[in-house]
């Protein structure tokens, strides 16, 4: 039954997305025959995956590099992984309490314990220190107000290296990987997911740095991007085999690693946008396209968090496994989460410089000055149509960084590299102009 399931979704497929998606259809359909999906149990993924588990034995798993925590109800667990077998503890911190959990000689620990409110809970763990906040994210705010300096980096995909010397450089962290930007904003234009080999650590990383920044008097934001959507899907083609690895030593398909209904770090990050504008600035991951020009940022967002939310999602990771091919909403779905003028996938703006007239329709349509994009990989950062649009998915990734600065009603744009002072880029949102 799981075979002729995903035989059929591969058709369908076929008939809705065309040969450009028709290896994710595959992929799809090979979760299905699993009995995979964000809500799975271990079955043949899992399986598959502990091939990788070897491949990646020498790989560094403690700390937050393997660090996975589940909160179903009003409940925690907290997975860690030892690179060898050996006894550890748990200290779970509340405030003034404190509560002690020992765990038996093993590669893979796991405690569970009641937590009821939302306080923040420091837990202590093979040496390393992380706190989370229980319960229902947040969602944040779409329009941000007032802000004098704009941190920006493109696709991370894992690369915590190159992430953290360039935030280092440009001021945003101290050695400690400590908030040091004050008042300033950082924005993350998705890609978190798939090709590098720290994407766990990096999420853990950027979920301190937003508590750490508000406490500042600063914000850390982020949109999705199309490589999240595609590991919500239970897509992992291009995720890497250390990352694999994680979800094999803990038995799962590597998507339940970031459960979308259990999870804290899979719960964040659903609770992110696909765009949002901070004094003007438009984000988004590949782009908008004039096909959202009847969109607000509020339908862009709450559309992705029904569909997210949604059993027809949440069920299998594919929204269309379970509607007939050729229902206008299977295209809808489609469309919006996959379509090559999807908010998560658009490269025309970068790709091409003949689209000023598109952009400027976008850009008064939100009301934004400049639109500043991830997505399609460029060798530097640089602005774009005379400055309306800044391209930022560097190769390698989040080798560099944008710095958007405001003097009066004028706004800047700066490249930050690993080293070296910042290297203007000119105006930006000044005016249209001929592509650079």
């Amino acid at each position: 039954m799981a075979h002729s399931r995903a035989r059929g979704l591969l058709a369908a497929s076929r008939t809705l997305l065309g040969s450009r998606h028709v290896a994710r259809a595959l992929a799809w359909a090979c979760a299905c025959a699993g009995a995979l999906g964000l809500a799975g149990a271990a079955g043949g993924q899992a399986q598959t995956q502990a091939d990788t588990a070897d491949a990646a034995a020498s790989a560094r798993v403690e700390g937050e590099y393997g660090l996975r925590v589940d909160n179903p109800g009003d409940s925690i667990i907290v997975y860690w992984l030892t690179p060898g077998p050996r006894a550890d503890t748990l200290v779970v911190r509340r405030g003034a309490l404190r509560q002690r959990y020992a765990t038996p000689a093993a590669v893979t620990h796991r405690v569970a314990f009641l937590a009821p409110d939302p306080a923040p809970l420091s837990l202590q763990y093979a040496g390393t220190s992380t706190t989370i906040w229980p319960g229902q994210p947040p969602r944040p705010p779409l329009r941000v107000q007032g802000v004098d300096s704009i941190f920006v980096v493109g696709d991370v995909h894992g690369e915590l290296g190159n992430l953290l010397g360039v935030l280092r450089n440009a001021g945003v962290v101290d050695g400690r990987l400590r908030w040091v930007a004050g008042r300033a904003h950082l924005v993350f234009l998705g890609d978190f997911f798939d090709r590098g080999d720290d994407v766990t650590r990096v999420l853990w990383l950027l979920y301190d740095l937003e508590h750490q920044a508000a406490a500042a008097g600063g914000r850390v934001d982020m949109v999705l991007g199309n490589h999240e959507v595609m590991v919500f899907q239970s897509d992992v083609r291009y995720t890497s085999p250390r990352e694999l690895s994680l979800a094999a030593r803990y038995t799962v398909g590597y998507a339940r690693l970031f459960d979308i209904r259990r999870s804290v770090l899979g719960r964040w990050l659903a609770s992110k946008p696909p765009a949002l504008m901070v004094d003007g600035v438009l984000f988004a991951h590949g782009g908008i396209s004039t096909d959202y020009l009847g969109w607000s940022l509020e339908a862009l967002r709450d559309t992705l968090g029904a569909l997210l939310r949604s059993d027809l999602f949440y069920a299998t990771g594919d929204p269309l496994a379970n509607l007939p091919a050729d229902t206008a909403r299977a295209r809808r779905i489609d469309e919006f989460v996959n379509g090559d003028r999807s908010i998560f996938w658009y490269r025309g703006y970068v790709e091409s410089d003949t689209l000023a007239d598109a952009l400027s329709l976008v850009l008064r349509h939100f009301g934004a000055r400049a639109l500043v994009v991830g997505h399609t990989p460029v060798k530097t950062i640089h602005l774009r149509y005379g400055g309306w649009l800044a391209a930022t998915n560097t190769a390698p990734n989040a080798a560099e960084l944008l710095l958007i600065t405001r003097r009066g009603a004028t706004l800047q744009g700066w490249r930050y590299r690993a080293a070296g002072p910042p290297e203007p880029l000119g105006p930006i949102g000044a005016g249209l102009g001929a592509s650079r």
